[in-house]
């Protein structure tokens, strides 16, 4: 795969990009155990929300979000999307009630980003108010919610 930059980005920092291929391959096939009495090799799965396979998504994310990821890792990738793995990869919305975080994010990025351009912050936050329709406590909100789930992101 060809890459926009000269040279090939280091892996994440304290992760070995080996260790996390096997961590997504035993996310999506599982591993293979042989019972005993019968002789025969069956698949399991790792259980829902067990911290291995929490470990096996973030190892996923860690790969694709570099380009790292192999062509099997993006091949199991489409046949966990498309049901035709063991497992099935499938989005769930939110719980009622809860804020929605990706409109939380864009408003902190787009002040963000405002600031970034020279902006003063009380003009990135009115700004904000104009382009999407909010008070400016609102704005407020959304980007102190926003810190304290990516505190990454510096608004």
């Amino acid at each position: 795969m060809s890459s926009p930059f000269p040279y090939p980005r280091p892996y994440w920092k304290g992760y070995s990009r080996e260790q996390d291929q096997k961590l997504v391959l035993k996310l999506f096939y599982g591993i293979t155990i042989r019972d005993k009495q019968t002789g025969r090799d069956r698949h399991q799965y790792l259980s829902d929300d067990s911290p291995e396979e929490r470990e096996g998504r973030q190892a996923l994310c860690r790969l694709l979000s570099n380009n790292h990821a192999d062509p099997e890792i993006l091949a199991a990738l489409c046949c966990a999307l498309t049901g035709r793995l063991g497992r099935r990869l499938g989005f769930k919305n939110q719980r009622k009630g809860k804020r929605d975080a990706a409109a939380d994010f864009q408003v902190a990025l787009h002040v963000e980003g405002l600031r970034r351009a020279g902006w003063k912050n009380e003009a990135a936050v009115e700004q904000a108010m104009e382009d999407f329709g909010l008070s400016r406590k609102a704005v407020f909100e959304a980007r102190k919610r926003v810190r304290h789930k990516s505190p990454w992101l510096k608004s």
